[in-house]
């Protein structure tokens, strides 16, 4: 089961030393701006962690905020574009910019545009009858991976659930540096983009593989059928959960990107016990969510290194790290910063994003 991810990224406080990432994922120091912001001032140097939130908003769309490891949480504006029809963003791994398709992506241009000053670059223009979708950053945010398809989604036959859209058609790097974008192979559904450039991926039947210059390896033999991926570079793995169909047990499992070795990481429990399993910037913590079997099925469990930090609850829908200390809890109507050791809120706000579990 899919299910609701909160997106947070690093902001200004991640020393060099310290990892960032995407999406609750830990990356390494924050790249060069590219061409087209260069010319502008970065912004101010912040002593305390900050994470740029995305969460749901009025007829579908979006909203974004900055929330900080002090519990401060406050609303970012966003004059540049209208929100409420944005369906495909993704903020970078520094937090600073977000990439984004104007107006849906039926629509376009696609878009990186810098948070601080609302300065942009042109990532790839609308072309009639064509659709443009963000897909991901690379850890060190020098590129974004975007895929192109035709428009029109409609199929002959559809039944009362609506009609399955088409995958991309193609897939290209952009290159904020050099302003330029290159057609690539992605021969699957992305796992996960590594610091080399190699991609993780995953196919229908849940087995990984590795891309190389476009030669697909497989990794991971063994019984899982994986979901849920996140990066630590931290730790120099990828976390992911596996259902094991040869036990019929569902675990967090930790793939090392030096060996290929895949390790469980969280005992064997029912089928879908295990969400979205994060670990903290350094990758010396771990997170996920966790569903009770005795209770309704949608309900989540925050479970922060094995102990449970947020009670079992309906409205429970994402998290994220902010740092190794710090997460956000992601409910369908508001944000809570909180301490990863005890789990006392510092700071919560309202969203009004009726957010919820696919």
């Amino acid at each position: 089961m899919k299910r609701l991810a909160l997106v947070v990224a690093c902001v200004g406080a991640c020393h060099p030393g310290a990892s960032r990432g995407p999406p609750v994922v830990a990356l390494p120091p924050v790249a060069p701006a590219a061409a087209s912001v260069a010319s502008a001032p970065p912004p101010p140097p912040r002593a305390t962690p900050v994470g740029v939130v995305v969460t749901g908003a009025a007829y579908g769309g979006l909203a974004l905020w900055r929330a900080s490891a002090t519990g401060h949480v406050e609303p970012i504006a966003f004059p540049w574009a209208k929100l409420s029809i944005i369906d495909s963003l993704r903020v970078s791994p520094d937090g600073r910019d977000v990439a984004y398709v104007e107006g849906g992506t039926a629509f376009g241009p696609l878009l990186v545009r810098a948070l601080f000053d609302g300065s942009m670059t042109l990532v790839a223009p609308h072309v009639a009858g064509g659709e443009l979708l963000v897909v991901a950053w690379s850890p060190d945010g020098r590129k974004v991976l975007y895929a192109k398809r035709r428009a029109g989604q409609v199929r002959p036959a559809c039944d009362f659930a609506g009609c399955p859209s088409p995958g991309p058609s193609s897939f290209f790097v952009f290159d904020r540096e050099r302003r330029a974008s290159v057609k690539t192979e992605v021969p699957g559904e992305l796992a996960a983009w590594l610091p080399s450039g190699d991609l993780v991926v995953v196919d229908d039947d849940g087995a990984l593989a590795r891309v190389h210059d476009g030669t697909k390896t497989p990794v991971a033999a063994g019984p899982y059928r994986h979901d849920d991926f996140a990066l630590d570079l931290g730790g120099n793995r990828l976390l992911s959960t596996g259902w094991n169909d040869a036990t019929k047990r569902a675990e967090v499992l930790a793939l090392d990107l030096r060996t290929w070795q895949e390790t469980p990481i969280a005992p064997p429990a029912p089928y879908a016990t295990y969400v979205w399993p994060h670990a903290s910037p350094s990758g010396k913590r771990l997170a996920w969510l966790v569903t009770p079997v005795t209770r309704h099925p949608l309900t989540e469990a925050l479970v922060v290194d094995g102990r449970t930090l947020v009670a079992p609850a309906r409205d429970l829908v994402g998290f994220a790290w902010i740092d190794d200390d710090t997460l956000v809890a992601h409910h369908a109507d508001r944000l809570d910063v909180l301490d990863a050791n005890d789990g006392t809120v510092k700071g919560t706000t309202t969203t009004d994003a009726q957010d919820m579990l696919p």
